[in-house]
């Protein structure tokens, strides 16, 4: 029996919502030139979405999520066989498509998240912050992530990817107390979760793959 022709779409006519909304069967089905087609259009629009959160000079959770690879490609050395071709296609169209499904992937969102997060901050601690302070407040929490005090999922400890939210609330009391120097924030940040004396259950965390569930 011969070999059934891989699946061909109008990719053309497609747009980027299309293209993201394809079922897993018809995308299992396609042939390299249309895979190639739709995933060098998703590859172009996370580009101009990762152009713009630079230009603005946003550190967004969904860009974060890109880890070290800032750009998407379709892009392989020559000689590359078809069966490489393929794979490396379909991995990006699933990055891209990820990317492209986070809310804090474009500016708008980006500001939507900060507003959630200030009103949440305010509800919590009474503290209104401005958004330019938002970047501060995870600025310090990354850093207290990276030097154990915060821990994260990536520990292999509890948690969600940003940490508790008992510590995002103490560094938003740190920045409003005169009486803490920038150079004490680390060791009082420690002292302060310290003192809450919580137990691993008792632990609040926020997801910073939010946009896909926010």
């Amino acid at each position: 029996m011969a070999n059934k022709k891989p699946k061909t779409i109008n990719v053309a006519g497609m747009t980027i919502s299309d293209i993201m909304g394809i079922d897993l069967e018809t995308f299992n089905k396609m042939g390299e030139k249309d895979l190639r087609a739709i995933t060098s259009r998703l590859v172009s629009a996370s580009n101009k979405r990762i152009r713009r959160l630079e230009k603005n000079n946003v550190s967004s959770p969904a860009y974060r999520s890109l880890g070290s690879d800032k750009r998407f490609s379709t892009k392989l050395p020559s000689g590359t066989s078809k069966q490489q071709r393929v794979n490396k296609l379909k991995q990006e169209f699933a990055r891209a498509r990820s990317f492209l499904s986070s809310k804090t992937s474009t500016m708008k969102g980006y500001n939507q998240y900060q507003q959630q997060i200030i009103d949440d901050i305010e509800q919590t601690t009474g503290q209104k912050l401005q958004k330019g302070e938002i970047s501060k407040v995870y600025e310090i929490l990354h850093k207290a992530q990276e030097r154990g005090i915060v821990e994260t999922n990536t520990t292999g400890k509890k948690g969600g990817s940003k940490g508790s939210i008992q510590a995002r609330e103490i560094i938003v009391n740190m920045l409003h107390d005169k009486n803490v120097h920038e150079d004490n924030y680390f060791e009082k940040l420690d002292d302060e979760l310290e003192r809450w004396n919580l137990k691993p259950d008792e632990y609040e965390y926020e997801d910073e793959t939010e946009e896909t569930e926010l």
